[in-house]
């Protein structure tokens, strides 16, 4: 048994990162073929690429999202190409490739078991492994976030394409932000800062440093500055996407998780693995891992972004995605530091073999409880269909942007229950059809203004348009209404 045993072993420390790859890719193209529904923001940004190539006559736009993932969905639909189809293929690619990523970085700054351990973890783990097919900006956003830190922390290091590939990763989701300003903040005070230098030496240090950032910089600002014109052209204040987002995340807050524990309870503690985390918290000090300026940075990424997601408002697991990469080298750390403390221990609590079956049941354990979808409908036939009878080309006026995904027409969002009536007094005459989800103007228990305001606005909506299509459903426990209406003005 035992020789069996180390045979194993010895072929997959000789494969190991071929071994990760194909179980990541393989899970992912099982996962893919279950041909999941897109969430809200997904089809957002499918719209937003067809506004993009289309100069506005189709899709639909939201300010304070970030570009990159729509204009690469928009340039294959410009192109002949589903968006779709071609955004599921590309998350498949990226999230294969941020697994590849890991093992590369965990292996530069600890070791090769380390970045095989954490690529393994990293690539099974659900808040991360949900994301591919679904086209959201999550798998891009993380590879070239990743991408940044392997150019930084590889043993020649690549300050203007760390600096590149970081403005391209805001870009695409704007707290990956929080992985260029470790960099810059690591590079500034910590980097070659470690030991006393007499002046002409500590001159040079600060010269070469200096040079450093302004390679970071300048690779960051070429990607980063196109963007602000762009902003300041269009609205015309530069930062307007990130006033918009910062106060997007106030709204609605009670669909949303809250509380100071909130990714303790939810994150952590319902997925044990992760709780590895605060062991290399304790390891961090007793190494003195701090004086370490790349294993500074694989720290403070995740710590940093567990931070700010506690002081942001709405608070859900999947935000913690981008710190998911990091926390896996740091529990890696921590395992293998473990498991070689249990090896030297005369009479360990737990043998060996037994720890690693154990850690390898609690990384594979939660995985089937938090990977499950409830599906809402599918409408696309029935919108397609009343879009051919009725010749419709103009905007449609929607509560739900999944329509943009599937139909060549421009989208007028209603934007949830606190804007849905303004929305719809500033539409009227503009839009060729109506689609309204009950389901999708949520009001907080309790709220009675806007519970009176959204019964105002359904009486409204019933009285100035035709009825043509109506469906209940049930979905996550709630009864819901799905309606398709026709402007009375418009009728053909």
């Amino acid at each position: 048994m035992k020789i069996i045993f180390n045979k194993i072993k010895e072929k997959i420390q000789k494969k190991d990162i071929v071994i990760v790859l194909g179980i990541a890719l393989i899970l992912r193209i099982i996962y893919l073929s279950a041909n999941l529904p897109l969430w809200w923001d997904g089809h957002v940004y499918v719209g937003m690429g067809k506004y993009i190539f289309s100069n506005g006559s189709v899709g639909l736009w939201e300010s304070f999202r970030p570009l990159v993932h729509p204009l690469l969905l928009g340039f294959a639909w410009s192109k002949g190409i589903s968006p779709v189809i071609f955004g599921k293929i590309a998350d498949l690619a990226f999230s294969v490739g941020a697994v590849a990523l890991v093992y590369a970085i965990g292996t530069r700054v600890f070791s090769k078991r380390v970045g095989f351990i954490a690529s393994l973890i990293f690539s099974v783990t659900p808040v991360f492994f949900i994301f591919t097919g679904l086209v959201l900006t999550e798998p891009l956003a993380i590879f070239l976030g990743l991408l940044s830190i392997y150019f930084f922390v590889k043993s020649t290091p690549n300050y203007f394409l760390a600096g590149l590939f970081g403005g391209l990763s805001f870009l695409t989701k704007f707290p990956q932000g929080i992985y260029f300003g470790v960099i810059f903040i690591v590079l500034l005070f910590v980097r070659n800062l470690k030991n006393q230098h007499s002046p002409n030496e500590t001159n040079k240090i600060i010269l070469t440093t200096i040079k450093k950032i302004i390679f970071l910089t300048a690779g960051f600002i070429i990607t980063v500055a196109p963007y602000f014109i762009f902003n300041y052209y269009r609205y015309p204040n530069p930062l307007e996407p990130f006033i918009s987002a910062s106060w997007i995340v106030t709204t609605s807050t009670h669909l949303y998780g809250s509380g100071l524990f909130y990714y303790f309870t939810h994150f952590f503690f319902q997925q044990p693995i992760y709780l590895f985390y605060f062991g290399y918290i304790y390891l961090l000090f007793k190494y003195k891992h701090w004086k370490d300026w790349r294993k500074l940075v694989i720290f403070l990424i995740p710590t940093l972004t567990l931070v700010y997601f506690q002081t942001v408002p709405r608070k859900e697991v999947r935000y913690m995605v981008g710190a998911v990469p990091f926390f896996t080298i740091l529990i890696a750390f921590a395992l293998v530091h473990l498991y070689e403390y249990i090896k030297k221990h005369p009479k360990p609590l737990i043998r060996p073999k037994a720890f690693i079956i154990l850690i390898a049941i609690l990384v594979i354990s939660y995985i089937p409880t938090t990977i499950n979808f409830e599906f809402s409908p599918d409408f696309t036939q029935e919108v397609k269909q009343i879009i051919k009878e009725n010749n419709i080309t103009g905007p449609i006026l929607s509560s739900d942007p999944a329509f943009v995904s599937f139909v060549e027409n421009n989208l007028i969002l209603f934007s949830g229950a606190e804007y849905a009536s303004v929305i719809y007094n500033v539409s009227k005459g503009k839009y060729e059809l109506m689609f309204v989800d009950s389901c999708d103007f949520a009001c907080e228990i309790n709220d009675n203004v806007c519970t009176a305001r959204i019964e105002k606005l359904h009486q409204d909506i019933k009285k100035e348009n035709n009825e043509v299509y109506s469906k209940t459903y049930t979905y996550k426990k709630r009864k819901c209404t799905y309606k398709i209406y026709l402007p009375k003005v418009n009728e053909k």
